[in-house]
């Protein structure tokens, strides 16, 4: 019998061959928290029944349905490869894996929670052609770094049938953390307190007919990365960088035990920010970016290189 709480619950992915079609996960990572929520609208007439003052039974039936939500977890040393292909990237190479923006038509996973209920069982709670809208990397001073994934899934419901898969997670897992977090501007160190990296891959959700389920999520805009420096004013230099309309490299570091790695290597403008007196204290400014692309190469505004762990 499992423990009645959360700590027995679970959190499993998978890519899929066929977006919308179960697979058992094989991938696993601990858990800080879940908003994943099944929302239906239910329909409901409109029409005039004849002294009828509150809705009656036959004037509402189903709706669309839209699962979605956060996911909250550690940015960990292993297990990363099938997230980072639902945040925007195409993985090349075969260690290192090299991420660069690719088309996400097609790519989706499943995700299974383990949710324990107080009868001492774990629901499996499984969510197949599970896609990602945004995701945040952050990682403070002091910290563990942190990975938000913004998820919504596509062409089917919920399923908590499908038995659970025991967790197995990777033996040389480990969070990353701020000890192993570095960045740097224009080739410089940078002393940073915290630091953030977003996408928003702008994916749309088309309720269709004959189905409760939008169909697959597509992308109906350009990808946006976007970021942010906190950072001490020790000069104007980035100022001048925003003022002058000048992009800049963007190099965000994570290291941990047994040559782990996940290195972002971005070309940005610096968006509008300015340096201001709070107190007596000395000033902090945070630095906000976006990815821009150089060339005619997408991968020239942001790509990811993932060393495993060994």
């Amino acid at each position: 019998m499992a423990d009645r709480t959360g700590v027995a619950s679970s959190f499993g992915l998978k890519l899929e061959t066929t977006v919308g079609t179960a697979v058992t996960v094989d991938t696993w990572h601990p858990l800080i928290s879940e908003g994943v929520a099944r929302v239906e609208t239910p329909t409901e007439s409109k029409a005039i029944r004849l002294n009828r003052r509150v809705l009656t039974t036959p004037e509402w039936n189903s709706g669309n349905v839209v699962i979605s939500g956060p996911v909250a977890l550690e940015l960990n040393s292993t297990g990363l490869r099938p997230i980072l292909a639902l945040m925007g990237f195409a993985e090349t190479g075969s260690g290192p894996y090299t991420y660069r923006p690719g088309d996400m038509y097609g790519k989706a996973a499943t995700m299974q929670f383990g949710k324990p209920a107080m009868s001492g069982s774990v629901i499996p709670w499984t969510i197949a052609g599970t896609k990602l809208k945004s995701w945040e990397i952050g990682c403070a001073a002091g910290e563990i770094a942190t990975l938000g994934l913004d998820v919504q899934n596509c062409l089917v419901d919920v399923d908590h049938s499908t038995a659970l898969t025991a967790p197995s997670y990777d033996s040389l897992l480990r969070p990353l953390k701020f000890s192993g977090a570095s960045v740097t501007v224009a080739g410089s160190g940078v002393t940073a307190y915290d630091m953030k990296l977003k996408g928003d891959l702008k994916l749309d959700r088309k309720p269709v007919l004959g189905s409760q389920f939008v169909k697959e999520l597509r992308a109906t805009d350009r990808y946006l990365f976007t970021g942010s420096i906190l950072t001490d004013f020790d000069s104007v230099t980035f100022y001048d960088d925003y003022v002058g309309h000048t992009e800049v490299a963007i190099v965000m570091t994570f290291t941990g035990p047994n040559s782990a790695s996940l290195v972002f290597t971005m070309n940005a403008r610096i968006d509008p920010f300015t340096p201001n007196i709070s107190g007596r204290e000395a000033i902090q400014t945070e630095i906000p970016f976006t990815c821009v692309s150089s060339d005619a190469n997408d991968y020239s505004a942001i790509s990811a290189v993932y060393t495993v762990p060994a």
